[in-house]
Parts: structure tokens; sequence; C-alpha cells
């Protein structure tokens, strides 16, 4: 689990949402839960060791996925639960989530993490991603 949200400050929540996370073949999903469980799924691998920039909306236009600034994944929920909690980075719970990975902790480095009260544009996300590299 790269970044997610949960009702606890560590260890494994029992209340947990607005994941983004790595499968075991590297495939990025963002999913949240709002009565069950609603992800999208990026095609492409991205376990390369390479640097990338992953950015997941929702709004009320649904879930958008974005790697490098540009979209991988669309999907209708609008929602996400509405819980007070924290956000957590590197690790986190994702029992039943699917394509959960083996272990719920990321491997990998995160450079920068933000969280916008609204879902941004893909022109937006673009230039952000243009002007990170």
């Amino acid at each position: 689990k790269i970044v997610g949200f949960e009702n606890t400050p560590s260890g494994l929540g029992t209340r947990y949402d607005r994941s983004l996370y790595l499968t075991n073949s590297g495939r990025l999903v963002f999913g949240t839960y709002h009565g069950k469980v609603e992800t999208v799924a990026s095609r492409g691998s991205y376990n390369d060791g390479a640097w990338h920039m992953a950015t997941a909306t929702q709004g009320p236009n649904g879930t958008r996925l974005y790697v490098d600034g540009s979209l991988v994944a669309s999907g209708s929920a609008t929602r996400a639960e509405e819980v007070s909690g924290y956000w957590r980075l590197g690790g986190g719970n994702l029992r039943n989530w699917p394509a959960a990975p083996s272990s719920y902790y990321f491997a990998g480095g995160i450079d920068e993490f933000a969280v916008y009260h609204s879902a941004l544009d893909a022109g937006t996300i673009s230039a952000q991603y243009r002007a990170a590299r």
C-alpha cells in the first residue's frame, strides 16, 4: 500500500479507504469504499525501479487514476467512506481488496504526498508531472 486513509495512525486499521497500492505484478490500483470496494487499475506495470508520479482523483465525474501525467484507468465511483482518520503512507490494511499484494507495506520510496479537497483536472495533473520531472 502506497497511501491510504485509515481509522488508526499505525498498525492495521479496521476501517480503511482511499487506497493506492501496487499489486504483486506491479499494476497500480486505486479504490474507495462506500458500502462496497470499488477500484480502478492500470493495465501497465510500474514496479520497474523508475520514478513515477501516481495521482488518483474522485469527484462527481467518477474516479480517475493517472500515472506520469496520463490517464491510465477510470471508473464511476463518486464517493468514499465518511470516517475520521489518518492518511497513512507506505503501508496499511488491504484485507479483502482486489489483487491485494502479499505484503501490505510498500517496498519503495515516496517523495511527496498531497491531498486536495476537490478533484484535479487532467491539465493540472499533466502540468504537475511536467514540473516534477
